[in-house]
């Protein structure tokens, strides 16, 4: 098992560590008597960083995740357990889950002191892992090199733990754990039509993550387009339903007329040809400074009162055209409402969520719920 040494928490490491810029943190999970569990992303490798409490009796899954996946249990591979010799009450890293303890809710929510002590959480894990990153990442990627979404779904994966070794923080490589393999579940693809060109993930070349395992803007079959890519378990919404109502509106002949994106092909893996994992539309290229309605939320004066008017009436004339073709937009948000180059709006999101505080639970799914969420829009535009 090999060993990095790292920094005390009140010294500085030996060499230059990287810049927390070089490093993604991608997911983080935290709970009351819990393990500290954050993902993070480096060139094109994750690396899954956990302080474990010196006593636990979780069962590995819940080790590896922080939540019990139940049905989903096949898509969570558990993490390896706390090794013999370390986890010391003293530790440091049971100091910072004691201090995580008392800043974290029942529920899991962090309050101010919580989210402080997770900031020197990771800043502790960027000074003493950074050269352990930097080692197990391989060289760095050369100039002009591409990822394909296979690459990008399909990261190699590393698992460390920090322990307290001579007084000082350090991170040990686990090399037991078994990284997850590629799985999606089958999705409902009733009514999408069978001729739509299919594209496997390797023939698909990513130019830009928008988020990190869902959604890309890709070059598929020479051409710029944006991909979304359906969730494994129940992390996130599945496609099925966005490839459902965007076919729908190609068949009522709207594509060309409406401000929502034209389905324009699908996505599979060869590992499971026959199981659709996404989709592909075209691109829409975004404005600047505002690419959706979404970046008004800290300073709606960034958009004039009339142009928020403008955006307000183009929003409720595509839901009427949706309605009018028996479409349910379903998730009206802000960040939903995408801006172009030319500051027209279009209307994205139609997986069959919904983002709270716009649509309530009981009109989820339906027309009215579209029209509570445009209500709420019009209030968050000030209009």
């Amino acid at each position: 098992m090999s060993q990095q040494e790292g920094s005390s928490l009140a010294g500085a490491p030996s060499a230059l560590p990287l810049s927390p810029l070089d490093i993604e943190v991608r997911n983080v999970r935290v709970g009351r008597n819990r393990p500290c569990v954050i993902t993070l992303a480096y060139r094109n490798s994750q690396f899954v960083v956990e302080l474990l409490p010196g006593s636990s009796t979780t069962t590995p899954t819940l080790l590896r995740y922080g939540f019990d996946p139940g049905d989903f249990a096949s898509k969570y591979p558990a993490g390896p357990g706390p090794l013999p010799g370390y986890n010391e009450p003293n530790s440091i890293e049971s100091v910072y889950l004691e201090k995580l303890n008392a800043g974290v809710s029942e529920d899991g929510i962090l309050d101010a002191a919580g989210f402080q002590t997770l900031y020197e959480i990771e800043d502790l894990i960027f000074a003493t892992g950074s050269h352990l990153f930097q080692d197990l990442a391989g060289p760095i990627p050369l100039d002009g090199s591409t990822t394909t979404l296979s690459e990008a779904l399909n990261p190699e994966r590393f698992w460390l733990q920090m322990i307290t070794a001579d007084g000082n923080a350090s991170l040990i490589h686990r090399q037991e754990f078994i990284p997850p393999t590629l799985s999606f579940e089958r999705q409902d693809m009733s009514g999408v039509r069978a001729d739509l060109p299919v594209f496997d993930i390797s023939q698909i070349e990513i130019l830009e993550t928008l988020v990190p395992e869902r959604a890309y803007k890709v070059l598929a079959n020479n051409r710029i387009q944006f991909c979304k890519v359906t969730g494994r378990g129940f992390e996130r919404a599945a496609i099925g339903r966005d490839c459902q109502m965007l076919q729908r509106i190609r068949d009522a002949g709207l594509a060309s007329s409406i401000r929502v994106p034209r389905l324009e092909g699908l996505v599979t893996t060869n590992q499971q040809s026959e199981i659709v994992i996404g989709f592909l539309t075209d691109f829409i290229t975004p404005g600047s400074p505002l690419s959706n309605l979404g970046d008004l939320r800290d300073n709606i004066d960034q958009a004039s009162k009339p142009q928020r008017e403008h955006w307000a009436s183009q929003a409720k004339h595509i839901i009427e055209q949706l309605h009018g073709i028996g479409v349910v937009w379903g998730n009206v948000c802000p960040r939903n409402m995408l801006l172009d180059s030319e500051s027209n709006l279009w209307v994205i999101g139609f997986s069959g969520s919904r983002t709270w505080g716009f649509v309530s639970l009981e009109f989820m799914g339906t027309k009215e719920g579209d029209l509570m969420g445009l209500e709420m829009i019009r209030q968050y535009l000030q209009v």
